[in-house]
């Protein structure tokens, strides 16, 4: 991961962080390494992290990392939580799967708990490419985004009963802060 990578990460982790309530039990798929929840610190009561590309499980401080994909390779054992995060994620799930990830994302909630994600407007590809050209980014599966367009968002999950609750531009316009309650 370069430089610019790390401030675009922690840019995201800090607008979604100001989402997450105190003390919450945080789900974060995509987790990456688990930064979200180091940045998180005390204020995380605990946090379950999954991602793909882990080669195995790994803890630290009042968070569990496993491999896999969510939500098939989600431990039993887990949940419900107050927040679940999706933090550059949601682009990459493949348009069929994408109700399935809402639905579990549901499952896995307690009432009144809030999924906070954040996805690239569509501008952001050509930049991503030049960006990755010059290799100013790694740019991680920026192929990957199966056309996404963040306005999709809300269709989706109020299909599965959540309520929008923000909707907020970032990063010079080329991110997007999206929550969604699920009520109580």
């Amino acid at each position: 991961m370069k430089h610019l990578d790390r401030i675009l990460r922690d840019w995201r982790i800090a607008r979604a962080s100001s989402q997450i309530p105190p003390g919450a039990e945080v789900l974060d798929i995509g987790c990456h390494d688990g930064h979200l929840f180091r940045s998180l610190g005390p204020a995380l009561r605990s946090g379950v992290g999954m991602d793909a590309d882990l080669v195995g499980q790994l803890e630290g401080e009042r968070y569990r990392l496993f491999p896999g994909h969510f939500p098939e390779d989600l431990p039993a054992d887990v949940g419900p939580f107050d927040a679940v995060t999706m933090l550059a994620v949601f682009e990459h799930i493949p348009s069929d799967a994408q109700v399935a990830v809402v639905a579990a994302c549901w499952n896995m909630l307690k009432p009144g708990g809030i999924v906070v994600i954040t996805v690239p407007s569509p501008l952001v590809d050509p930049v991503l490419d030049v960006m990755i050209k010059l290799r100013v980014i790694d740019g991680m599966e920026a192929d990957q985004h199966h056309g996404f367009v963040p306005r999709d968002l809300e269709p989706i999950f109020v299909s599965q009963g959540f309520l929008p609750t923000l909707n907020q531009r970032f990063q010079m316009g080329l991110n997007n802060l999206v929550t969604f309650t699920k009520p109580c």
